[in-house]
């Protein structure tokens, strides 16, 4: 704390080796937030300019992540609200904000785990290009607005391999599964898409186990400490109200990527939701999930996930 109110320091994330500090940090006090000044130095180059308007669905294409969905919009002038749906992370940046300025425009967010900026320009040709940047990577991105456009069916990126119908997995085997319908969980406390996509199970778990849904979670935890991942299992669990048993995994998400799980194809991110019957033969594999930033996108990834859940409470 410095004697004119500012804060200087280090934003710090916890990992399985401790508190390591990530990026350099300055904090003063402001009678109140002003949406429209997000970006101080935007806000003053670009003040006298016409903003540009990048309302809308865009389609980006990113070198580092592949095709992503951008849906931004205007809460005033110069001032953006929006979200990123990112396939190949299996989820969405949750809500960024910011600015834009002539034809420049910057928005960032933190989800939790990681602090994202959004840098973009748009082009004379409507072309808007720019980068995404964290505390690790500059990852390049070209966008066109398309207002048709749609991220992958979540039901299709995972596959069940051929001539497979059950998912062996050997918490399965627990007598408390017999004869049930089950939800499988693949995921990470660690990641923000997750800690979006346990609330909604939650309410599945609370409103259909009289019906006998049970559902197992599988944890992907980073480190070898089992202590710490422990932790933080009971912590999300606490966090969430979660009720049904977690079990923290030996495999990495790298063991995923590359050899999938039990008769499923390659898993490149998580949230994964395996949804089975009743005999343990897979009914559906949903992938990713939309958190609620996505606004009608998060409606539709509820209602389907609920869809799912009444077939196999039913047998269809």
């Amino acid at each position: 704390f410095k004697p004119d109110g500012t804060v200087t320091g280090h934003w710090c994330r916890e990992q399985a080796t401790g508190r390591e500090p990530i990026l350099p940090m300055k904090a003063e006090p402001v009678a109140e937030p002003d949406p429209s000044r997000r970006f101080a130095l935007l806000a003053e180059e670009g003040d006298a300019d016409p903003s540009a308007d990048v309302a809308g669905t865009w389609r980006m294409e990113f070198d580092r992540y592949g095709i992503a969905k951008g849906v931004f919009q205007e809460q005033a002038p110069g001032v953006l609200t929006g979200t990123i749906e990112v396939p190949s992370e299996y989820g969405d940046l949750r809500f960024l904000a910011g600015n834009v300025r002539g034809a420049r425009l910057q928005l960032s967010t933190f989800d939790g785990q990681h602090a994202f900026l959004l840098e973009g320009e748009l082009q004379t040709d409507g072309v808007m290009e720019g980068a995404w940047v964290n505390h690790l990577v500059r990852a390049p991105f070209v966008a066109r607005r398309d207002d048709d456009f749609e991220v992958p069916d979540p039901l299709e990126r995972v596959a069940f391999v051929p001539d497979e119908q059950r998912l062996e997995l050997e918490p399965l085997h627990d007598s408390i599964f017999d004869g049930k319908p089950v939800i499988v969980e693949i995921f990470g406390t660690w990641c923000p898409n997750c800690n979006d996509h346990a609330p909604v199970l939650v309410d599945l778990h609370r409103k259909y186990r009289s019906e006998g849904l049970e559902i197992l979670g599988l944890a992907y935890e980073y480190g070898e400490d089992l202590e710490y991942k422990q932790r933080r299992v009971r912590e999300f669990k606490k966090k969430h109200g979660i009720e049904w048993e977690i079990v923290i995994t030996d495999a990495t998400l790298e063991d995923l990527a590359s050899e999938g799980l039990a008769g499923l194809s390659p898993i490149e991110g998580v949230p994964v939701t395996i949804f089975l019957n009743r005999d343990r033969t897979v009914h559906a594999v949903y992938s990713g999930f939309s958190g609620p930033a996505t606004g009608e996108a998060h409606s539709k990834a509820k209602a389907e996930l609920e869809k799912l859940t009444a077939e196999i409470l039913e047998g269809l």
